[in-house]
């Protein structure tokens, strides 16, 4: 919720203040107020520790310059711990070039293709697995056959 407070002149009345408070949806004031001081003057620190927060904010209300200073600060800090992170959430909010500069980055792409071979590699494994098993099963059965077949057999001699 943001709390706005503003001098209100009525005819043949008093200046008086009013508070009045208005809620965004998915904006904290810390934010707005980030978003204010950067319309003003240009100028907004962004950190780690709000980026996530600021980067959103920017967009929904479209301060273009304050979205590309967020997606500048991820992409200074990229690095091999956080590059699918930092691309997924370029993804998100539709950041194409800092997506392209994850996509790009040393051990980015390698790390991506490697948990895709992984889970393929698994999949192959588990299906060949569960192939392995029913084989055994039809081995095991016929084997169990056949040995009934053997024991009915001899009985009967």
């Amino acid at each position: 919720m943001i709390m706005v407070t503003m001098t209100i002149a009525m005819p043949a009345v008093r200046y008086h203040d009013a508070v009045i408070q208005v809620f965004i949806p998915g904006v904290t004031s810390d934010m707005m107020g980030l978003i204010i001081d950067y319309a003003y003057t240009r100028d907004t620190d962004v950190t780690a520790e709000n980026v996530e927060r600021l980067l959103p904010a920017a967009d929904q209300f479209h301060v273009l310059g304050l979205v590309k200073r967020c997606c500048d600060y991820l992409a200074e800090g990229l690095d091999v711990d956080n590059c699918i992170g930092i691309r997924n959430f370029a993804r998100s909010y539709f950041c194409n070039n800092l997506e392209r500069i994850a996509n790009r980055f040393d051990g980015c792409g390698y790390i991506s293709r490697l948990i895709y071979v992984a889970k393929l590699y698994f999949y192959v494994c588990t299906s060949k697995l569960i192939i392995i098993m029913v084989m055994m099963m039809m081995m095991m059965t016929t084997t169990t056959t056949r040995t009934m077949n053997r024991g009915r057999e001899e009985r009967e001699e």
